[in-house]
Order: C-alpha cells, then structure tokens, then sequence
C-alpha cells in the first residue's frame, strides 16, 4: 500500500512540474485559469454593468456610479464588451442558454441605443469602428445558432461600406481609418480587423469575395505594418509614406487574429509563425514586470481608447496558444489572468485595468476599463 502511495505522490509531483515553466527567467503560474473564476468573472461583469431597456434591447451601462446609457462615443468599445460576453458564451459556459439571449440583447442595443441605427458608416467615420461592430455582428449570428440572419446581413451591408469608401490604390492598397479625413493614414486597428471580419464573413456565405479581400488586406498589411524580423506591428502609416512605428497590444492581437483567421482556411503553418513571433514581441516588450511576471501594459491604461487594448490582444492571443498548443503562450496568458483575478475587488468581484495593481474601491469603475480583465480571464488557456 505505501509504495502504491509512493508512486502517486511521485506522480503528482510530475505533473506539478509539468504545469509550471520558467519563461525570460520568470517562472509563471500553474495553469490553467480555473472555469469557476472564469464564471465568478462573467457574472461580476454583468451584475455590474448589465442592463435591459425592454425585452430584446440590453446594454452595458458606462459606469458603476451613474450607470448611464452609452452614446455614439462608445460604440467600439461596446463592440468589444459585446465580444467579451460572446467569448464566454463559446467557451460553453453554464450560463451559455442565458448569454445567447444577452448577446441578441446587446446586439440590438448597438443598434438602438448606441447608434440609433442599424446603418452605421452614416455617421460614424471611422473604418474601424464598423469592423468591430462587424466582427462582433457575425460572432453574434454564429454563437446564437445563425438563427439572427439580420445580423449577417448588416454585417455584409457595413462591411461593404466601409470598403468601398475605404479602400484604393494608394501607398499599394489598403484601408484608411477615417473617411474624409484630412490626415489621411492608412491603420493596422482598422485593416487587420477587416481581415477578421472578411473570414468571418466568408466562412458564412457562399461566392461573396470576402475572403479574396482578406488576402489582398493581408498581402498589404503584412508587407507595409509588419517587421518579420521583430514581430512588431507598426500602428499606421501616412499618405506620404512615413510609417509610425508605435506599437500598441490591441494591434499585435488583430495582427494575430488576422493570421489565426487566414490559418484556419489556409491551414499554412506560417501564419502561425507569424502569431508566434508578434505574441512574442508583445510578452517581451508590451508589459510591465510585476512579482516575476511580465504582466500585459499598465501604459495603455489611460484615455478612452487604451483601457481596453489588453483584452483584445488576449481574445486572439488565447486563440493562437490553443491552436498551435504554444505552452509558453499559453502559461503567460493563465498568469495574467491569475494576475487580474488575484487584485480583484473584492467585494464587486470586478478587475480594473492595471492587472498588477489592487483594483480602485475608492472611485467609480466604467465598464470599458474593466472589460480587458474580463476579456483574460474569458479567453485564457
């Protein structure tokens, strides 16, 4: 009986090495992030910030204090809170029947009350933006049984839009961020999520030519916003040619998610060396050391855009580390994650911006600022 004991406590000491891997001299967490605090995450999220107008129109409110209806200035980062709720419905979450029914929800809110139109490009100039809402559109009408097929149409209508008054020939092709703009630049947040809304839509429909336009995106973008050397993924370059080489989490994630996307009809093998090498460039340059780990940017925590950068880097990161089975990837991500959880509040449950740091108790929490720790502790392995 005691070498039988024996042999499982050797055993379980394997397996405990197995799950912990030392990384830039860093030795991260065992993995991987629990599925009880994955719905404790979702659930927090939603009882903060969730709320119905009327039996088929939902939305995410701004803040925890005045709790108000989000405007046409939200209307990406809605997009992504939206994304972040569809990511725990396809991870098959028990709530998975409930988020179903929050995702039509929500999607409808887009339209009603955030733009209050379902005819976005009129009066939203930014290209971007309406991709997110695109991508967020076709991941809606997937996980809700394709049974929304105004959602696909919309999405087709508005993708088309865009590129028709968004694309041409100038600096080899492309698209501009924003339509009638005097600085004309032509952005990696807007071409690389083109890419995966165009796959989106492509594996969706039958003889639409998206997924010719993804390639040719593809073929502009990885040429013009991409160092193959590196894995960095430059935010823009202008109509005179310079290139703005700034790099940004949210643009190494489209990046990876742009090259996820054409590898899952490709299935070439060198997209996912390029995933490989831009997470790479993002674990070793986009984050700040915190107790050993490298933990994805506090410098993006401000403004109104960079609060929710992370987790869009973590949505397709994640997808990346599961396909290809990249275990370091894969332990960097779950130690962000446990990094997120661990300086929740405790009380609300939510998770602010600044992973490393206590989240504030003190003060009024948006439910954008919140939506990256959401968004990790959804997607990670």
């Amino acid at each position: 009986m005691g070498s039988v004991i024996s042999m499982w406590m050797v055993v379980l000491i394997l397996l405990l090495f197995h799950h912990t891997l030392v990384v830039s001299g860093n030795t991260l967490l065992a993995m991987p992030f629990s599925e009880e605090s994955k719905n404790s995450a979702i659930e927090a999220y939603n009882n903060a910030f969730y709320n119905k107008d009327s039996n088929l129109v939902g939305y995410y409110c701004v803040n925890t204090a005045k709790r108000g209806k989000p405007g046409r200035g939200n209307f990406w980062t809605t997009c992504e809170q939206i994304e972040a709720l569809e990511d725990a419905a396809k991870r098959s979450s028990p709530m998975k029947t409930v988020y179903q029914g929050m995702i039509t929800e929500l999607v409808n809110g887009l339209n009603q009350i955030v733009s209050g139109t379902p005819h976005w490009h009129s009066w939203n100039m930014f290209n971007d933006d309406i991709m997110w809402g695109v991508i967020a559109l076709v991941r809606g009408y997937e996980l809700t049984g394709k049974t929304n097929q105004e959602f696909l149409h919309q999405a087709q209508v508005q993708f088309n839009e865009v590129w028709r008054r968004g694309f041409d020939d100038s600096l080899g092709g492309g698209l501009w961020w924003k339509y009638n703009d005097p600085v004309k630049t032509k952005n990696a947040c807007v071409n690389f999520p083109a890419i995966i809304a165009a796959m989106y839509l492509a594996r969706n429909t039958v003889n639409t030519g998206f997924r010719s336009q993804a390639e040719q995106l593809w073929k502009w973008s990885r040429e013009n916003l991409y160092n193959e050397t590196t894995g960095r993924v430059s935010d823009h370059k202008k109509s005179d040619g310079k290139l703005d080489t700034k790099s940004y989490t949210y643009n190494q994630g489209t990046f990876i998610g742009a090259a996820y996307m054409l590898y899952l009809h490709t299935r070439n093998k060198g997209y996912l060396a390029d995933c490989r090498l831009a997470a790479s460039f993002a674990m070793k340059h986009l984050t700040t050391k915190s107790k050993g780990v490298d933990i994805l940017d506090n410098n993006e925590g401000n403004g109104n855009d960079g609060p929710g950068f992370k987790g869009i880097f973590a949505r397709w990161c994640s997808k990346y580390a599961k396909k290809a089975d990249d275990e370091t990837m894969k332990e960097w991500l779950c130690a962000n994650a446990e990094m997120a959880w661990k300086n929740r509040n405790r009380e609300t449950k939510l998770m602010g911006t600044k992973w490393q740091d206590p989240t504030p108790h003190n003060r009024e929490l948006t439910s954008w600022e919140c939506s990256s720790g959401l968004s990790i502790t959804q997607n990670a392995p």
